[in-house]
């Protein structure tokens, strides 16, 4: 299959797959999760029996669809870290996040979703965005734009008009808490004026959906995994016209990569925008 063939049928079919996964695993979970049915993992973040089960069959199903393909999990990484190595694979691979948001599933809450991004030999050209309580997504095709979960297209503008007093973030302070000097001050200032009075989703789905939406502006970072950016990375790439990803390192000035080698920043912060006004306020903000 080549890129030509990733188109709104193509697209349907991922979509069925995601829905079912989220109507046969993650719905019946939610609210219903048993003690035992939820770990720590080394890093100390939640799984549940529910993001297991829901990675597993997302695996089978795309793989199917697409044969060939090999995936990168969030849990299959957990236990083998070298699976990593498929995002520079030959070929098609599927990044997947089977629950995003698993604190806030887990805790009963609202917010949290189903991320999937699609590479061909290691470029990402395709990505969908699933909010599960709401039964909203949003999905993106290379050089084809953004579009709704009913094929719709997405026509926020990139280049919309802002009161740069007015700007809303998110961010979490244990991001840059630890950062060295002057960057954490700098990082504390942006938080103090522009995210304070935002409620902060804390599911990179549903931030992403956001940006897309234009309810929000900016997201600061630190965390870069690419099953929980790959996807939302490449819908503001297309909704801007550019390539792959958008987001930028503050201090090194490097754009965000699936690749990257690293994946927690200590020293730096990612700053993603739709509007690359925004973008370019905010980083001067972090550099000045």
């Amino acid at each position: 299959m080549n890129v030509l063939n990733l188109n709104k049928d193509f697209s349907e079919d991922v979509w069925k797959i995601i829905e079912h996964v989220s109507q046969t695993i993650v719905e019946p979970h939610f609210k219903s999760l048993t003690e035992d049915q939820i770990e720590k993992k080394a890093n100390a973040s939640l799984v549940t029996i529910a993001d297991k089960q829901s990675e597993e069959k997302l695996t089978e199903l795309l793989k199917a669809l697409l044969p060939d393909s090999v995936v990168l999990g969030e849990e299959a990484y957990e236990l083998d870290p070298t699976v990593a190595n498929n995002l520079n694979s030959d070929g098609y691979c599927w990044v997947i996040d089977p629950i995003d948001g698993t604190l806030n599933f887990a805790t009963k809450k609202d917010n949290f979703g189903i991320l999937v991004a699609l590479l061909k030999d290691g470029k990402t050209v395709g990505g969908w965005l699933y909010d599960v309580p709401k039964k909203r997504g949003f999905y993106g095709l290379h050089k084809q734009g953004v579009f709704k979960r009913d094929h719709s297209r997405v026509t926020t503008d990139p280049n919309y008009d802002f009161d740069e007093t007015k700007l809303k973030g998110y961010t979490f302070k244990r991001y840059y808490e630890n950062h060295p000097e002057p960057l954490q001050s700098k990082a504390h200032s942006v938080a103090q004026d522009f995210c304070e009075n935002v409620f902060n989703p804390y599911a990179s789905v549903i931030q992403y959906m956001d940006l897309i939406t234009g309810d929000v502006d900016f997201i600061l970072s630190t965390y870069m995994m690419p099953w929980d950016h790959a996807a939302g990375q490449f819908l503001l790439s297309e909704l801007r016209e550019e390539d792959d990803s958008i987001a930028i390192e503050a201090l090194s000035n490097s754009k965000y990569s699936p690749q990257n080698k690293t994946w927690v920043l200590k020293e730096d912060l990612l700053v993603t925008a739709l509007n690359p006004k925004v973008q370019d306020k905010i980083l001067k903000r972090l550099r000045a």
